[in-house]
């Protein structure tokens, strides 16, 4: 699966991905990828740290960087204003 990371707090964030958001932590990234905001990633589902918390991504690995995907944006005339509303990708 792929998504782009619409919010990032440190350690924790979401991947924007079929409308949703799917929760991610850092522990969660593969060795060599470096979460950012607005990145674009490939990641898996895992189980729910708890029965009633969603699925979170797991196996997470930067595929697009953010300026890389914001360049992207504007090229197509969208522009960074769409990324902040969680524009699709």
């Amino acid at each position: 699966m792929q998504g782009r990371i619409t919010k990032w707090r440190g350690s924790y964030g979401f991947i924007r991905f079929g409308g949703e958001d799917i929760f991610v932590h850092l522990r969660s990234f593969l060795s060599g990828s470096v979460p950012e905001l607005n990145c674009l990633v490939e990641f898996q589902l895992g189980p729910a740290v708890r029965e009633d918390k969603p699925h979170q991504a797991v196996n997470v690995r930067v595929i697009k960087r953010a300026a890389e995907v914001i360049a992207d944006f504007n090229q197509s005339h969208v522009g960074l204003d769409a990324l902040k509303q969680g524009g699709a990708l």
